[in-house]
């Protein structure tokens, strides 16, 4: 994606751990708190932090844009269209 978010839904305190965690220039881990967000570049390497306690809930969006494509300048027609969310996984 050309932009990535993930909003909280609940208060951090509602859980130990979690947050979204970027392994480069030392950033860690970003705990967004209810009603907040994160947004980084979709190509940033990111995961999320294992929740250790507790439910974290939070929505994910992505961003493309008419044109862009991550493996390109140009639009590929191997690039995702959106994504379906799963109990078990990404579709």
């Amino acid at each position: 994606s050309l932009l990535s978010f993930t909003i909280g839904l609940n208060p951090c305190s509602d859980y130990v751990g979690g947050g979204t965690h970027f392994d480069f220039d030392g950033i860690g881990t970003i705990h967004a708190d209810e009603g907040c967000f994160t947004a980084f570049p979709g190509n940033l390497f990111h995961s999320g932090a294992a929740v250790t306690k507790g439910t974290r809930y939070i929505i994910v969006l992505f961003l493309y844009s008419a044109g862009w494509s991550a493996s390109g300048s140009q639009k590929d027609a191997r690039d995702p269209v959106g994504y379906s969310w799963l109990a078990d996984g990404v579709a």
